[in-house]
């Protein structure tokens, strides 16, 4: 299961349609067995949200998350909320909130941060309100990030920290707080300058890791530059198997009950 993929974004683009609709991985060995059973797709901007709908109403497997993501921030108002809460729950393949959080990487306004702060506590919330699942979205935002979380969300919470690239010390951190929390890597994980985020992996317990592709960006190697789709997440587990020293097929059944766990699919 890709537990984080952009689908409306990878379906809406025409030559993104046309790289996936090319792509022919004539090893099949790199696929280790696997099929496709199910992917999310995260509906974070309010463009996207007829798109995710149009796409969970006409695709088995395909299943959504509705928020904002903090570089949106400033479309959260009354009425998206009320489309987020309807969402989730009149619609059996809405699963979740998100993705939302804090990214302070291309915002560095004061102001700017604390609308994201605001829209971000508005959505945790509201998943705990709702007992949703919540995908969480931070980059260079870690202090934020860790106080709002410990703050909004309760203990217990089922939380999807995706395409993590933070410090190994903020997974800890969160593992720790959090025992339904789950940590997603996507294919950066493959990539030679991504030393880091394999340290995360290391420290990270096999059951606490989900994958996902965040495509369409991000494809692993040797895809690399590539549009990022459910069809590569072998080659992400390939490398966390690797790393953590154990089969490809330990890290996919691990990797599935995580999705169930949070996601219920």
């Amino acid at each position: 299961a890709d537990a984080d993929a952009d689908a409306d974004l990878i379906v809406d683009f025409a030559s993104w349609r046309r790289d996936v609709a090319r792509a022919d991985e004539t090893n099949a060995t790199a696929f280790h067995g696997a099929s496709f059973e199910a992917c999310l797709t995260v509906a974070c901007s309010r463009d996207s949200f007829e798109r995710a709908l149009e796409a969970i109403a006409t695709h088995d497997g395909v299943y959504a998350s509705f928020g904002c993501h903090p570089l949106s921030a400033t479309q959260w108002d009354d009425s998206m909320a009320l489309a987020t809460r309807r969402h989730l729950t009149s619609n059996k393949r809405a699963v979740a909130i998100g993705e939302c959080g804090l990214d302070y990487h291309y915002e560095t306004d004061a102001d700017a941060r604390e609308t994201q702060k605001r829209v971000f506590v508005a959505q945790m919330e509201m998943a705990a309100e709702l007992d949703a699942p919540i995908i969480v979205h931070t980059r260079d935002a870690e202090a934020d990030t860790l106080e709002l979380m410990r703050t909004h969300l309760p203990r217990d919470a089922r939380v999807h920290v995706h395409c993590f690239t933070s410090s190994k010390a903020m997974a800890l951190a969160l593992i720790e707080h959090f025992p339904n929390l789950r940590v997603g890597f996507t294919g950066v994980v493959t990539f030679k300058s991504a030393k880091d985020v394999r340290d995360v992996v290391s420290a990270t317990p096999l059951e606490r890791i989900l994958l996902e592709t965040d495509g369409p960006y991000m494809a692993p190697v040797p895809h690399r530059g590539e549009v990022a789709h459910p069809g590569l997440v072998p080659h992400i587990a390939e490398k966390i198997a690797e790393i953590k020293g154990v089969g490809v097929d330990d890290v996919f059944r691990a990797a599935r009950a995580a999705t169930e766990a949070v996601y219920g699919f």
